[in-house]
């Protein structure tokens, strides 16, 4: 077997494949097919050492484009991978940046995740989704999941907005520091 053949059979963190690596058998069935197949296996051990690790994200079955990229809008579907991916501005996500985690709307709770899709009274909800859910992708209704942390953000944008114009109005010149 040549130096050639074992390096296409090995990934760039050093797995061995279960590829067969006879240099005759590879020429058989072509260079693309040969390069679908290392795809493939190099993906399923990925997948493998993904799976073994202790995460809170649920275990996969197969890495790829999740079906939410492909049903909903690009905006919706941004809002959906940001909070998965805990990127979102949510106090008790990003700790790092804030000194105290109680929700920025209601004033009452942490600002985590759940409190923001389950619990925030400033957001409208018909009914609760299961906080397991929220990193699966079972959820039963995604765009309601979408929706409520639109509308979590979209508060917060307008609650801010409107303290940065009340800082701005509340500018008090004394009228003595003033020339005519």
């Amino acid at each position: 077997m040549s130096e050639v053949t074992a390096k296409r059979s090995t990934n760039s963190r050093g797995f061995k494949n279960n590829l067969e690596e006879d240099e005759e058998k590879i020429r058989k069935i072509g260079k693309l097919a040969w390069k679908n197949l290392v795809t493939k296996q190099v993906g399923l051990k990925i997948l493998e050492e993904f799976n073994k690790q202790e995460t809170r994200y649920p275990e996969q079955s197969h890495l790829g484009t999740k079906d939410y990229f492909k049903k909903m809008s690009p905006r919706k579907a941004r809002i959906l991978f940001a909070m998965r991916a805990r990127t979102m501005d949510i106090r008790g996500v990003r700790k790092y940046m804030y000194d105290d985690t109680t929700c920025r709307l209601c004033g009452e709770h942490c600002e985590d995740v759940n409190h923001v899709i389950n619990e925030c009274s400033h957001i409208t909800r018909t009914f609760e989704i299961k906080e397991e859910e929220i990193m699966s992708n079972n959820v039963e209704d995604p765009d309601e999941l979408v929706r409520r942390m639109d509308e979590f953000s979209t508060k917060l944008k307008e609650k801010e907005k409107e303290s940065t114009c009340d800082e701005t109005v509340n500018i008090q010149i004394p009228v003595s520091s003033l020339t005519i």
